[in-house]
């Protein structure tokens, strides 16, 4: 595959002149990103890396390598260091979610100051068909199962994934054909991650079992998924408008009740992480779902972060588990005249 004419062939909706940040860790994705779009004639090309201290000398030897890329293309380049194993040690959670964290921030820090909206990241196909299998063994509707979005938003930037179509094998080939330099990162390598045991032993053990390749229907699923899943969203952003209280912020859950089970779990998900709670996943959205089918008790049920939703007079809000009411999600009784 030629990346260049998969980058010109890709639906872009905005000038080659304007300014993008890329995402660019040093691997075979992201240096193949930089090069491809540079040779398709984008201009404004700021690259972006992060060094996690996790590697000693070789995240040193991946930022220089990142930054001579950067600099004999002409591209803006910006850096930071940071100790992602003090920051997961620190906030109790894993070095995967403490070095995305850090690399959003990162992201949205340098594009604030730079005023670019547009982020692009080197996520390919085969990082598709893995996200796809965690969300699928982890349990996920549609949108679990619709994998990485080719774009979204987040946090006032546009993430642009222009790879999720390719294939790595298809990257590093097109690499070495073009002579890009890359460093392999040996913790791509390291059993202890969910990710790795997938790639490595999972899927080639899937294929031996079924005697073929499973990788493109896989992510074929994604795209599909992804299809019913936006369908599916747009259903559901009516239905909570139609389902909610007089303020905006509580539910009714008369009306919630009438919703098939896919809408209301839709509409109360969305509910929940409007509402700031972290972690929504199934649990918590049945745990809400018990307390609007439910004539009696239970009530109320607990989420995370010391918050707890609550039913009364007919709605459904938030306040904190030891009773302070949070500002502004506390209906008034004598406004909601629903009962249930």
């Amino acid at each position: 595959m030629d990346v260049v004419a998969h980058l010109r062939d890709w639906p872009w909706h905005f000038p080659m002149t304007e300014p993008v940040l890329v995402g660019v860790s040093g691997g075979v994705d992201s240096m193949v990103l930089v090069g491809a779009l540079v040779r398709a004639g984008w201009t404004g090309v700021v690259v972006v890396h992060v060094n996690h201290q996790l590697r000693g000398e070789a995240a040193e030897a991946d930022e220089e390598l990142v930054r001579n890329w950067a600099g004999c293309h002409g591209c803006g380049f910006e850096a930071v260091r940071v100790g992602v194993a003090a920051r997961a040690a620190g906030r109790g959670i894993s070095l995967e979610t403490a070095g995305r964290e850090v690399r959003l921030e990162f992201f949205r820090e340098v594009a604030a100051r730079r005023r670019v909206n547009r982020l692009l990241l080197a996520h390919h196909a085969d990082d598709q068909v893995e996200t796809l299998l965690m969300h699928l063994l982890r349990g996920a509707g549609t949108h679990g199962l619709g994998g990485m979005r080719a774009v979204t938003a987040w946090s006032g930037l546009e993430i642009i994934r222009p790879l999720l179509g390719v294939w790595r094998r298809d990257i590093e080939a097109w690499a070495r054909q073009e002579n890009i330099p890359w460093r392999e990162d040996e913790s791509n390598h390291c059993p202890e991650h969910f990710r790795n045991r997938l790639r490595h032993e999972a899927l080639p053990a899937l294929e031996r079992a079924l005697g073929r390749e499973v990788r493109q229907g896989l992510w074929r699923t994604a795209v599909l998924a992804a299809e019913d899943d936006a369908e599916l969203a747009a259903a559901a952003g009516g239905c909570r408008a139609a389902v909610a209280s007089a303020d905006g912020r509580s539910l009714v859950v008369a009306r919630l009740r009438e919703l098939s089970p896919a809408l209301a779990r839709r509409v109360v998900h969305e509910w929940l992480r409007a509402a700031g709670i972290s972690e929504v996943g199934f649990e918590l959205v049945e745990r809400v779902l018990a307390v609007v089918r439910s004539t009696g008790r239970p009530a109320s049920c607990n989420m995370t972060g010391g918050w707890r939703v609550r039913r009364r007079a007919g709605v459904l809000f938030m306040d904190s588990q030891a009773g302070r009411v949070a500002s502004g999600w506390e209906p008034s009784p004598r406004k909601s005249p629903e009962k249930g």
